[in-house]
């Protein structure tokens, strides 16, 4: 992926966070310490920040790869709420998004940051790598906008909370719940009503407007309704 210019120091964070979010292996957690390192001497980080990167490094150490990469998947991969591609929370699967990828496309060469086949212009972690190379002012507002995108990737329904959501698909186990923007969570059939269920479709059908509770959630991103 990189060509071009090298990283000024400014651009260091946006790189390592870059490298952070992609997907785990051996050679990322080689580097752990040294990007630990490199954000704990970023002056510019907040402190909410700091104590978040901490927390990640911590939870990096105390697992082996294989659970890093099964978490990573589950959380980041099957589901539209933590997609890390951008435009994806955007433009969805409409046409708008391909014009989009090839405009950033452009602007990335434009600064001397080539794609292979395999990478998209809107997944974060490329766009971070992009921010690396920018001025620091510069970098700094067009990662203001993308702010309410970043937002809803990291932000957490309240569990206890009740939301409305849509059901997505029906099971013989249970019901999927579109719920809290993107996110979709698991009614199992002993939950759907109070009484013995004996069929999903005696409750619920696709695309029934629901009321559900949330129960939990693993490290994974798995969600119980």
């Amino acid at each position: 992926m990189i060509a071009g210019a090298p990283l000024e120091q400014q651009g260091v964070v946006y790189s390592v966070l870059s490298a952070l979010l992609e997907y785990p292996d051996q050679a990322l957690i080689d580097a752990m310490p040294q990007a630990r390192a490199l954000l704990r001497a970023e002056r510019a980080l907040p402190d909410a920040a700091r104590g978040g990167l901490e927390r990640f490094f911590d939870y990096c150490a105390d697992r082996d790869l294989y659970t890093l990469q099964e978490n990573y998947v589950a959380l980041f991969d099957r589901g539209r709420a933590t997609s890390l591609h951008l435009f994806e929370h955007v433009h969805g699967e409409s046409r708008d998004r391909g014009q989009a990828m090839v405009d950033l496309t452009q602007m990335y060469e434009q600064h001397g940051l080539y794609l292979d086949a395999r990478e998209l212009p809107d997944y974060l972690p490329v766009f971070l790598e992009y921010l690396s190379r920018l001025p620091a002012r510069q970098a700094r507002e067009l990662l203001a906008e993308t702010g309410d995108i970043l937002k809803s990737i990291a932000a957490e329904p309240e569990i206890g909370t009740i939301y409305e959501g849509t059901v997505v698909k029906v099971m013989d186990f249970g019901a999927f719940v579109n719920f809290f923007g993107a996110r979709d969570g698991l009614v199992h059939i002993s939950q759907l009503a109070p009484r013995r269920v004996n069929k999903v479709t005696d409750v619920v059908k696709e695309g029934d407007k629901v009321k559900v509770k949330l129960l939990g959630m693993d490290e994974r991103g798995k969600v119980r309704l």
